[in-house]
């Protein structure tokens, strides 16, 4: 059920949907997720410190629009508006992190959807989207639901109204899918917008490796303000006093504007964080001391695993986590699920709910955060830390599984994206240290067309061409024998 008719999607259909977005419906927005007894007051500070995905937060406006969104909203509006697949465009939100771009992205989703548009949501840590499957979805919202719904007289490609929008967030690190769907939708005359967010820094990476210029009209490219202005800081302390029942937010405002420019730098996100703790403390102050408080080794090893990963907006699967902690503590499945999710790091180690997927998949509170830990962490300048931070990807890469897609995309992304030769991150790990990542995949019969690619690359930079040869040709030989299988379609770039 859609906010404006009913589309009839088969089960099989809707299930092999799952594996690659999300749809927007009455039944996910209701779906919501179970806090046990927590009040109104307590949900609210779950969802505002990135512990709930619940949508509820957007329908009753918990969350802080910034004071971008209207223009952002209206663009997309436009977009939605121009329902002819020739017109299919894109928008895309810049900004470093911790200005409220993820959020920003729901709130257009919901905005649209209630306003009739069909939306689906894509998942930002895929590397790999079947264009058949969004073609199909955007086909099912715009066929009729019954044979009296068609106009007399009119074709089938008359009766295509619905534009559909399509969220991606992490949008850096799908660049090239980016391009790709809005023209495989476009031969398909299939109207669709996709309107995604990214890193300024990671955007800009992701285009020069790909030699994209002008991938997104400038007229579509919307920049968050690294800093608030001093309007906005005093909206967002209404906003919060209003949801939070805290009057001294909105009557004390030369106090708290005043705390805003020392203690919290006009951040956006550190104000959030800073003002729902207890003592008022710094952003980095109340992160640290949260990792620091976690109890035992283990738990902690769980949280700087997820925390390596969803910094860069991967969230990482139970079997995975499990397995290195196995490995390392000889923690089980049931170890893991009762001692840290369920009551160590409940708070901090926050499950995905998919009910089709086949494993959970397990996130920190925010990119932000993620990032904040691990940079505290693994200090890349220090070669003892550059050494544990490669030890803590071994063990988990250890763990990927052949067959299991979500864990080929998990590696695939960390492995080119990332770390890989051409990686945003590159300089965080040595040569040796990510040839030794590559040939722990290989070693577990990991043929990934893309990441042996790149570790073709990798070689050949360093100047073993001999092996660089070999690489190269085994990843055409895994194309043909996958048939193709592998990140978007580099392939055809290989010959």
């Amino acid at each position: 059920k859609l906010e404006d008719k009913n589309v009839n999607i088969s089960y099989r259909d809707y299930k092999e949907f799952s594996e690659y977005f999300t749809i927007l419906s009455e039944e996910e927005i209701q779906k919501g997720k179970i806090f046990g007894a927590l009040t109104e007051e307590e949900r609210i500070e779950a969802f505002l410190k990135g512990q709930s995905d619940d949508w509820v937060a957007f329908k009753e406006e918990w969350d802080f629009k910034r004071d971008i969104y209207s223009e952002i909203l209206s663009t997309a509006k436009k977009e939605v508006e121009k329902n002819r697949p020739e017109k299919n465009d894109a928008i895309l939100i810049l900004g470093e992190g911790g200005l409220g771009k993820s959020v920003l992205l729901k709130r257009l989703a919901y905005d649209l959807y209630k306003a009739g548009t069909p939306v689906l949501i894509l998942q930002s840590y895929s590397s790999f989207f079947d264009y058949k499957l969004i073609e199909k979805f955007c086909e099912d919202v715009n066929r009729a639901d019954t044979d009296e719904d068609k106009t007399e007289g009119e074709s089938e490609a008359q009766q295509i109204t619905h534009k559909v929008a399509i969220i991606l967030d992490n949008a850096a690190a799908n660049v090239d899918n980016i391009k790709k769907i809005l023209t495989y939708l476009k031969n398909h005359s299939r109207p669709a917008v996709i309107i995604c967010a990214a890193r300024l820094n990671e955007w800009a990476h992701a285009l020069s490796q790909w030699g994209y210029r002008d991938i997104i009209p400038n007229k579509n490219t919307f920049r968050i303000p690294p800093k608030m202005n001093g309007l906005e800081v005093m909206r967002l302390l209404k906003h919060l006093g209003k949801i939070l029942h805290r009057q001294d937010f909105s009557t004390n405002e030369v106090f708290w504007m005043e705390k805003a420019v020392k203690d919290y730098d006009m951040d956006f996100f550190a104000m959030i964080y800073s003002l729902l703790d207890p003592a008022r403390r710094r952003l980095d102050d109340i992160i640290w001391d949260e990792y620091q408080k976690l109890p035992s080794e283990p738990t902690k090893r769980a949280y700087e695993y997820v925390c390596l990963f969803y910094q860069y907006d991967m969230p990482l699967n139970k079997d995975l986590i499990v397995n290195a902690l196995n490995n390392e503590f000889g923690y089980s499945y049931a170890d893991f699920t009762e001692e840290i999710c369920e009551r160590e790091a409940k708070s901090l180690i926050i499950g995905l709910e998919n009910n089709f997927r086949e494993t959970a998949l397990y996130r920190a509170k925010s990119k932000i955060i993620a990032q904040k830990i691990v940079e505290k962490l693994f200090n890349p300048s220090n070669s003892k830390d550059r050494k544990k931070l490669f030890e803590r990807y071994k063990k988990v890469l250890l763990g990927v599984k052949a067959l299991n897609k979500t864990e080929v995309s998990i590696a695939r992304a960390l492995l080119i994206l990332y770390l890989g030769p051409n990686g945003i991150d590159r300089k965080k790990i040595d040569d040796e240290q990510l040839i030794e990542l590559y040939d722990s995949l290989l070693d577990h019969d990991v043929e990934d067309s893309s990441i042996l690619h790149h570790y073709g690359i990798l070689e050949s930079d360093r100047g073993d061409f001999k092996k660089a040869e070999y690489l190269l040709n085994y990843s055409l030989q895994t194309i043909e024998k996958y048939g193709g299988f592998g990140f978007g379609s580099e392939h055809e770039n290989y010959v």
